[in-house]
């Protein structure tokens, strides 16, 4: 778009559309409301002589003719309203190139790798720990990074073996740097869903769960370490690596919820499998969930015991002070009256 001229011609446009938007730096800049979100405010900054844009609220950007399409697409302007403003009749051509320019692509269309006979499978790059075989000097230093944070978590190399963890090497990708545990369904036999843990300082976000292109279920209607639950009794506990504590210095078997809320599936199947107690131990600051979860089960006739925890989750805190916490929580069973909403 050339500046000297369009610029005027543009700023007659904005009139059409906007008569009453606001200009600002000494007439630099016009400030209008942004078609590409939802902000009845005039957030959206468009500057005429240098022939860009940008909305302060959604950060939506680029040159004018990305807005004028746009506009276009929206109905707001006719062709023959730019053409004869901005650019006057002749300028047809040079104004569907430009706009051809900046046009949306079409979105991609959702890959599913999962299929019947395999539900679920993991992204590229992921490797498991049990594999040493042909690995980059790469593979190397992540997987030493992620096995020096396992450790640190109070896993040891034959916990990881057992739980058949993974790790993902693959620079560029969402999950570098991420350890991966597998949810292995109701027999123990196959993968249907995982979760993971970053690993690297500062990495954001700290966890990620299968999406649907990778697995043909959700964390609703999985239940994490099912196969192991073969008891009446059962822990309930936020994550993989509480999970993991319980077990070890417990011998109950844990069930993590992956962050504080239980559904009703995971309350049916426990019920299912005749659960008759069990033991709540998520972390100290979630105290309104775990009496949602405590009501949840007292309606399937299962006993809930809390396990107060006030130095942490289970996973920080000694195996002393774990096993004690439970210990005591045996001794506490929860009355069912105490969770009764009152209207």
């Amino acid at each position: 778009m050339a500046r000297a001229t369009s610029a005027k011609q543009l700023k007659r446009l904005l009139d059409r559309v906007w008569p009453k938007h606001e200009v600002v730096k000494q007439g630099e800049e016009h400030m209008v409301s942004c078609p590409f979100c939802a902000s009845t405010k005039h957030k959206l900054a468009i500057n005429p002589g240098k022939g860009v844009f940008q909305c302060w609220v959604c950060g939506e950007r680029g040159p004018t003719a990305k807005l004028l399409e746009h506009l276009h697409k929206l109905d707001i302007i006719k062709q023959s309203d730019i053409e004869a403003v901005i650019y006057g009749r002749s300028g047809t051509t040079k104004l569907s190139s430009e706009i051809a320019a900046y046009a949306a692509p079409e979105p991609p269309k959702e890959v599913q790798y999962w299929s019947a006979l395999i539900p679920c499978v993991y992204p590229k790059g992921v490797i498991p720990f049990s594999s040493t075989v042909g690995l980059g000097k790469m593979e190397e230093k992540v997987r030493n990074i992620t096995l020096r944070y396992l450790h640190g978590r109070g896993l040891l190399m034959d916990d990881i073996i057992r739980y058949n963890l993974h790790y993902c090497s693959k620079l560029g990708s969402p999950y570098h740097g991420h350890v991966f545990f597998p949810a292995l369904g109701r027999y123990g036999r196959e993968m249907v869903f995982w979760t993971t843990r970053a690993t690297f300082p500062g990495s954001e976000p700290k966890s990620l769960h299968a999406g649907k292109k990778y697995s043909r279920f959700s964390a609703k209607n999985i239940l994490f370490n099912e196969h192991l639950v073969v008891d009446t009794t059962v822990s309930v506990c936020e994550g993989p690596f509480d999970a993991h504590s319980i077990m070890a210095h417990t011998a109950i078997p844990a069930c993590p919820l992956l962050g504080k809320i239980m559904h009703q599936y995971h309350i049916d199947r426990l019920s299912e499998k005749g659960i008759k107690m069990v033991y709540l131990c998520l972390d100290s600051d979630a105290a309104s969930s775990q009496e949602k979860l405590a009501w949840g089960f007292e309606r399937k006739d299962i006993k809930v015991l809390h396990v107060k925890l006030e130095d942490g989750d289970p996973n920080d805190i000694s195996p002393e002070k774990l096993k004690a916490a439970f210990d005591e929580a045996a001794s506490e069973i929860i009355n069912p009256l105490r969770f009764v909403r009152k209207f």
